[in-house]
């Protein structure tokens, strides 16, 4: 990559003109999502008024519980290029500008970034543990060397 001699090979994905694929890995894309239950309780005591009635004195009183979890929403290829970050799936696909990520977090396993224009946070997962290389191909990409 800084010698500019690295050759990357993508299948369906369309770059634009003078744009450099510097590196293709499987990925696995993922969203935060929050899901919302209604938890309830009561207490008292019921008495019984006749065979299959009776009638219930006290208290019930509930909440509505979120949970935060991430899931898996689409598989495919995530091509980083010399002007854009790209996920090309079956489901979703995308494409960021370079200039438009805000900050980007490395893990082994995958990259969490923002980017301006999304309140949502981008997440990547690769199926194999190449976050390291990820890590050096875009700090390379950032020093501009």
């Amino acid at each position: 990559i800084q010698g500019g001699t690295h050759t990357c090979l993508t299948q369906g994905v369309f770059y634009k003109k003078n744009e450099n694929p510097l590196w293709a890995e499987e990925a696995v894309l993922c969203e935060d999502v929050v899901t919302k239950h209604y938890q309830s309780g009561s207490r008292g005591t019921s008495i019984r008024i006749a065979k299959g009635i009776s009638w219930k004195v006290g208290t019930s009183r509930g909440r509505t519980v979120s949970e935060n979890s991430t899931v898996s929403v689409d598989e495919g290829s995530f091509v980083i290029t010399d002007q854009r970050l790209i996920f090309s799936g079956n489901i979703k696909s995308f494409d960021v500008g370079l200039s438009k990520i805000i900050n980007i977090q490395f893990h082994p396993d995958g990259i969490v970034f923002s980017q301006s224009s999304r309140n949502k946070r981008r997440i990547i997962k690769f199926s194999a543990n190449n976050g390291d290389i990820v890590c050096a191909v875009l700090n390379q990409l950032h020093t501009g060397a």
